[in-house]
């Protein structure tokens, strides 16, 4: 995965954050930021007064102890009451996320005319499993954690600049180091996610609907009168095994990546706390750079991996990123435009011409043609019935008709329109099928 692509999923995170609120957004991205800052302070002033202990013991004035714990206490409330007024914000902002997000789902499923996408196995999946994120605790923990994230990532640079403040050089090699590691481990992460959604998706789907018959009552009789039950258990371990063989084999090849930067991190801030022991040992630093300077090399881990924060961050862009490239397949924009009032024309009803010309359609799933070079034409205000057989195609000639479907070879037309693509075309028909639903 390239980086334009971690890039490029943050950027959709933001963007949907940004429809759901510009104002709750802005306030959770303030609140981030004094959060952040309140941590950088808090490294300064605890420096500052531990250093001024000494003075206060030996009997001299106190002031400047006083000062300094009060200014170290105050940023140390400060930091968890702009984390608590967050809290409350985002969880506003996750509700309407979770709401921007079903929207997008429902105008996935339903922005393209016709039903031949709905039928491909692999579209299916990408919609189930688009469709059931927001039941995963980690896609929905991604919405808020992302906000944690990014104050960690914030107070990362107020530690980049105390550190700097004592060797200019240090954060630099300090913070390249944690940013390859914290890179390999995302790629690792999204990974992840990118295999469950995608590689191994389809036979999960397979695998889970084998598990879902052999347990379930629906066809326990059948199950066992046709002796199914061996069949349906060989063919359920060999998917798993299959399923959980890939897995294994890609994650262990992935999880190889963070083994070198991680040794690097070890080695590199062992090396810097050592530097850091010798300078204040020969004096050249006191006890107020000692103590600010440790907290800040320790800071610079929030250029690292995060844990669950930026794991469940990486489920919820994979996710995203997801049904947006999907909907780039399908030809939609990745996000829903706004709803307009569409008004009909009050038009009279006219006769309709409707012409099939060598049209030739075979089904997603099938392998032979339901219709082959068919001709046909109906002028406007003639009656016809067509008959046959089962499997004949007369359903299919009507979905066909109504723009459901687009022929592989050939032209439909409505009064010369194409019914796939020209809405006015498909308001010209009407259609009743054989099986129905019946709205309440």
């Amino acid at each position: 995965m390239s980086v334009g692509s971690l890039m490029h999923r943050h950027v959709l995170h933001a963007r949907l954050l940004w429809r759901c609120g510009r104002r709750l957004t802005i306030a959770c991205l303030v609140l981030a930021i004094v959060s952040a800052a309140a941590a950088t302070l808090v490294m300064v002033a605890s420096g500052r007064l531990l250093a001024s202990l000494p003075h206060a013991i030996a009997g001299g004035s106190a002031s400047a102890a006083w000062t300094w714990l009060v200014i170290t206490a105050v940023l140390l409330v400060l930091g968890p009451v702009a984390t608590a007024i967050a809290g409350g914000i985002q969880q506003i902002l996750s509700a309407r996320y979770i709401g921007a997000f079903y929207e997008l789902v429902l105008d996935t499923g339903t922005g393209p005319y016709g039903v031949s996408h709905l039928e491909d196995p692999t579209a299916a999946h990408r919609m189930a499993e688009a469709s059931g994120a927001t039941r995963d605790w980690l896609f929905l923990a991604g919405i808020e954690r992302g906000w944690g994230f990014l104050s960690t990532r914030l107070a990362g640079i107020g530690a980049f600049i105390v550190v700097a403040r004592w060797r200019w050089w240090v954060p630099l090699v300090a913070v390249i180091a944690w940013l390859v590691l914290s890179r390999s481990t995302s790629r690792w992460t999204s990974a992840v996610f990118d295999e469950m959604l995608e590689t191994t998706g389809v036979n999960r789907r397979r695998t889970a609907y084998l598990r879902s018959v052999l347990i379930g009552r629906a066809a326990a009789k059948e199950i066992r009168l046709f002796g199914l039950v061996d069949w349906l258990r060989d063919n359920y371990v060999a998917n798993w095994r299959g399923t959980m063989a890939t897995v294994s084999r890609n994650r262990a090849k992935r999880v190889r990546g963070t083994f070198l930067p991680l040794a690097v991190v070890v080695g590199m801030n062992g090396g810097l706390l050592a530097l850091l022991s010798r300078d204040a040992w020969t004096g050249r630093i006191g006890i107020a750079v000692l103590v600010t300077t440790v907290q800040g090399i320790l800071g610079l881990k929030a250029f690292g991996p995060q844990g669950d924060d930026q794991s469940s961050l990486s489920r919820t862009t994979a996710t995203l990123a997801q049904i947006s490239g999907y909907r780039s397949d399908l030809g939609l924009p990745a996000f829903p435009r706004p709803v307009g009032t569409k008004t009909r024309e009050n038009t009279r009803p006219q006769p309709t011409v409707i012409e099939f010309t060598d049209v030739t359609f075979a089904y997603p799933a099938g392998q032979q043609p339901v219709l082959e070079h068919l001709d046909l034409a109906i002028p406007a205000g003639q009656s016809v019935a067509i008959v046959g057989p089962n499997g004949a195609g007369k359903s299919t000639l009507i979905k066909l008709l109504c723009g459901l479907y687009a022929p592989q070879h050939g032209t439909v037309r409505i009064d010369g329109g194409n019914p796939a693509q020209d809405p006015l075309a498909r308001q010209r028909i009407s259609v009743i099928f054989q099986d129905f639903i019946r709205y309440h």
